[in-house]
């Protein structure tokens, strides 16, 4: 019998109830506009460029227990905390610093959003926020997903290094083998396509693939132990000037580790929360017992690894509030060895 190395993740900044969904917007390219003040000029500028290349804004489920993704039904969209509504060809018409700008479209079988104006401007000098609502199925019953994406808007600034790392899919299932991640430096709204290089790693630290210009990272089914955070770090003159993150899955593997507050969650400063984790049989349903977990805690701020400052069973990570509040954001890794 072979050993199996078994991994998941918890990020603790968004609350999911019910089967472990995990529910993000990804875009097919930067969400990222500078502006000159008083100008009509944009980097870039999505009024203007080719259809092909707007980003495109569309949600991901993926069901921990089903290892599967969902398909939404009842999708909604918000900007800026407002209900957007859409003309009959899919534009949207309100709120107006979204009308005209965006449109409601058909992506991989769900709704999405396409850019297809310029939203910065001297008033509209700070970031967006995009926020989808929708409905899906899992284990029998029907639950209400949410996911929030950050349109990033800044007055044009030298010296001003943005990260982006976007993928088609972060889930591999069926005769998938690999996933594709593509990681892109900005510098005062215009990509760097020279004088860069890319390093990725995993949260702890171990480099996945060796510093080098190619944004294009390959991520292998034999890379993912069920769950894999890979992280970036850009470098410009043997600099890191920016450093971003991006979790996947593997739907094929036959061990999944379940947490009890979902893959995401959020804590009030005011509560000590337990995480507690578990070993599921993705084949028969079951749970493994008698399972030692390798709990680590991690800043995401900084990546730092900070897990002597929680108290750990086998089994669980208790953080306090007076933690979650210190760190702001934390990333917290189970893994496992078992037999199969």
């Amino acid at each position: 019998m072979a050993n199996l190395n078994v991994s998941g993740g918890l990020t603790i900044n968004l609350l999911v109830n019910g089967d472990q969904l995990n529910t993000t917007l990804n875009a097919t390219a930067p969400l990222y506009q500078t502006f000159k003040k008083g100008t009509n000029e944009f980097t870039p500028n999505w009024a203007t460029m080719a259809d092909a290349q707007r980003p495109i804004v569309s949600p991901r489920i993926y069901s921990v227990n089903e290892a599967k993704v969902l398909v939404p039904t009842g999708v909604a969209w918000k900007y800026n905390n407002v209900a957007m509504t859409f003309d009959g060809t899919g534009l949207c018409t309100y709120p107006d610093i979204a009308a005209g700008k965006i449109r409601q479209i058909d992506y991989n079988g769900s709704k999405a959003l396409k850019m297809v104006g310029n939203v910065a401007s001297d008033v509209n000098n700070d970031s967006d926020t995009i926020t989808f609502t929708g409905n899906v199925t899992s284990s029998g019953q029907t639950f209400s997903v949410t996911a929030d994406i950050t349109l990033l808007v800044e007055e044009a600034s030298n010296n001003l290094h943005r990260l982006f790392l976007f993928m088609d899919d972060d889930v591999i299932d069926g005769d998938e083998t690999q996933l594709t991640l593509i990681a892109k430096l900005y510098n005062n709204g215009a990509e760097v396509v020279t004088g860069v290089e890319f390093e990725f790693l995993d949260i702890n630290g171990t480099v996945l693939r060796a510093k080098n210009a190619s944004g294009t990272f390959n991520i292998t089914s034999a890379m993912i132990d069920n769950e894999l955070l890979v992280v970036c770090k850009a470098y410009v003159n043997n600099a890191v000037v920016a450093t971003e993150q991006k979790q996947m899955w593997d739907s094929t593997d036959p061990f999944v580790i379940l947490c009890d507050q979902g893959t995401s969650a959020t804590q009030s400063a005011n509560a000590d929360v337990t995480y507690s984790f578990s070993l599921l049989n993705a084949r028969t349903g079951a749970a493994v017992t008698g399972v030692v977990f390798g709990i680590k805690a991690y800043k995401n701020a900084t990546m730092e690894d900070i897990t002597s400052q929680f108290t750990k069973t086998n089994t669980s990570i208790t953080v306090t509030g007076a933690k979650i509040k210190e760190h702001n954001s934390l990333y917290v890794d189970a893994s496992c060895t078992v037999n199969n």
